[in-house]
């Protein structure tokens, strides 16, 4: 009766020590996941911003809600009159694909191929730069006051 009490608190004491370790190991994880938080000083979002935001960098973040919103807007019909389709940069980079697989291999050809992809993201930038310019013409100088503050946070917050 003594050996068989024994064995039932030997398998029961090693599950005990396996939870233990178990809780000890999540509870480390816990506490080295908020003390990461508060050492980075609150820097949890990354620095890759997708969408309208992260291609227009800090000068469009620097925009209120509804200015960022408009602009937006306003990229993507122009994009859409200049014929700059997620389909035609697609296309683009289907040729240029085609054109690294060419024997022999032509380098003006992919030269070119290499201009056709770039060129709608140097239109894409003067569009949105002309954008933005004009939206920052239009605004009285309070607005562009606090325009600057906002871009100055930005800028301050990122670093």
């Amino acid at each position: 009766m003594a050996d068989l009490n024994e064995k039932q608190t030997k398998r029961h004491g090693n599950w005990g020590k396996v939870l233990l370790v178990v809780s000890l190991a999540l509870n480390l994880l816990v506490i080295g996941a908020i003390g990461g938080a508060l050492l980075s000083g609150g820097k949890w979002r990354s620095h890759h911003t997708a969408g309208m935001e992260g291609r227009g960098g800090p000068m469009v973040r620097a925009l209120s809600h509804e200015d960022r919103h408009a602009m937006g807007d306003q990229m993507r019909a122009a994009m859409e009159d200049a014929g700059l389709s997620r389909v035609s940069r697609s296309q683009s980079y289907d040729a240029l694909a085609d054109a690294l697989l060419s024997e022999p291999f032509d380098a003006d050809l992919v030269r070119e191929r290499m201009d056709a992809v770039q060129a709608p993201y140097q239109q894409r930038f003067k569009l949105g730069r002309s954008l933005l310019i004009d939206r920052l013409s239009a605004m009285s100088l309070e607005e562009r006051e606090d325009y600057a503050r906002r871009l100055k946070k930005t800028l301050h917050r990122r670093h």
